[in-house]
């Protein structure tokens, strides 16, 4: 009997485990923010600049926002989306997806880029003697919803440490003999930017990741290769993590 009641009582403490887990995997996944894109979704291009601007103010810091600071070579421009998520009451986050298509020869294959950036801003006056919260996490993320396609180059590739200081995020790619790229320049304040998930056939996720109060973002792309003519089909998300500590 008491061995019978043991072998209940285990099963019990590894169900509550194994909730445990898949309640907290669940919880983090369910706090990034999806959309889907494609030729048939419209976009907001003035809710796009209006967006991209605040987000530049956290981006840039005290640089003056010029041509110098974003550069783009070879490639045509298709269209901007914007996503908003939260972790409140701590955080909360906008991001905005570019997308291009390369101006490059290719007789099977044609290649866009996702330029994707992401501010977080933390809250104020959240704790117990009038503290503001801490940043710890602003994440972008695209992810490939065709079996043919697929992620053939990202940035950043590894990760960028600075402190109070600018960095550049470039992404440059060549086909048939054609280089094409794009580059941006960002303030980043302490800790790091860098590839939180590549899974080449799936998905890429770049992230911001430490421990700020204050405002910080992200800036990434990749490039995705799709067959000629399929045109283009992907869902962009955005997540962000913040706490009192």
């Amino acid at each position: 009997m008491r061995n019978l009641k043991s072998i209940f009582i285990l099963t019990l403490t590894l169900l509550f485990m194994f909730s445990s887990v898949a309640f907290a995997m669940g919880k983090e996944f369910d706090k990034e923010i999806h959309k889907l894109i494609n030729p048939s979704i419209k976009w907001d291009s003035k809710k796009a600049a209006q967006v991209e601007a605040e987000m530049d103010k956290i981006l840039k810091g005290d640089r003056e926002v010029t041509t110098m600071s974003f550069n783009v070579q070879n490639m045509t421009y298709i269209r901007t989306d914007t996503l908003n998520a939260s972790d409140l009451p701590y955080a909360t986050a906008s991001g905005t997806f570019k997308l291009y298509r390369e101006n490059v020869p290719d007789n099977n294959y044609d290649y866009y880029v996702v330029w994707m950036k992401g501010t977080g801003i933390n809250a104020v006056n959240t704790g117990p003697f009038g503290d503001n919260s801490n940043l710890y996490e602003v994440r972008v993320s695209t992810y490939l919803n065709r079996a043919n396609d697929r992620i053939t180059d990202w940035e950043p590739y590894s990760d960028i440490t600075m402190n109070e200081n600018y960095v550049t995020v470039s992404l440059g790619v060549s086909h048939g003999g054609v280089n094409a790229s794009i580059s941006e320049d960002i303030l980043l304040h302490r800790d790091h930017i860098g590839p939180a998930a590549i899974y080449t056939t799936s998905y890429f996720k770049a992230h911001w990741n430490g421990n700020y109060e204050g405002s910080q973002g992200v800036v990434a792309g990749l490039e995705m290769r799709v067959p000629k003519g399929t045109g283009y089909k992907y869902t962009i998300g955005l997540l962000v993590d913040g706490g009192q500590y």
